[in-house]
């Protein structure tokens, strides 16, 4: 029964984000987003009809999603998050066909991976204290030329180093395990690179960053390890 409530619940998944990739604008390189999630109807997130916006916040049931597509690189997210105590949060960025990073996010631990295909590669965990049952905590991940750092109400609670960074991609807010995860007040702000050294002075003709959205393929594939 479970193997076949997991395989509804990513059905319905592949079925509203593919629906997505003809329907929605992405966001653009390095665009900035606030979302107070105070309008209802949840413009511009990719959801399920039970992932809704009640009470200003968003409701998101266990095995639920919202996406936003786009292609953020170098950027920071800070977000309020209430997390039952049978649940978990999950945060979900540089969300695209070649994998995304996921940060699940229980009351006594965090965990940061590296997903491509079926394979999930640990960057970091860590027991945190700073976090109670039911009760709103601000949790704001940056990620910057492969340096990831996440942080529970301003305090730095885990980070992260990689040589070889995804590429830029879209977010998703995700709920796992028996209760509903509650979602507020999010912005997501690009962040300087660090800067280069002195170099010589070039014509360079700028290539544009094209803006992609998975394709459907994909999201099979990468719904999987969600």
């Amino acid at each position: 029964m479970r193997k076949n409530s997991r395989l509804v619940v990513r059905t319905l998944i592949v079925a509203g984000l593919a629906l997505a990739l003809y329907l929605a604008p992405a966001a653009a390189q390095g665009e900035a987003l606030i979302e107070s999630f105070d309008d209802a109807g949840l413009p511009g997130w990719e959801r399920p009809p039970d992932v809704t916006g009640l009470d200003g916040t968003l409701h998101v049931p266990p095995g639920g999603f919202a996406a936003r597509f786009g292609s953020w690189a170098d950027a920071a997210l800070s977000i309020r998050v209430k997390v039952p105590a049978d649940a978990q949060a999950v945060l979900v960025y540089s969300f695209r066909d070649a994998g995304h990073y996921r940060l699940s996010v229980f009351l006594q631990e965090l965990m940061l991976e590296r997903v491509e295909g079926e394979s999930a590669s640990l960057l970091a965990g860590a027991p945190i204290t700073g976090l109670s049952a039911d009760v709103w905590t601000e949790i704001k991940v940056t990620w910057s030329q492969g340096e990831h750092r996440v942080y529970l109400d301003g305090i730095e609670q885990l980070s992260a180093a990689e040589d070889a960074p995804l590429p830029p991609g879209g977010i998703m807010l995700r709920a796992e395990g028996g209760a509903p995860v509650e979602y507020d007040d999010l912005t997501l702000q690009p962040v300087a690179a660090p800067e280069a050294g002195p170099q010589v002075a070039a014509t360079v003709t700028p290539t544009p960053v094209p803006t992609v959205v998975p394709s459907v393929g994909g999201l099979t594939d990468l719904l999987e390890q969600l």
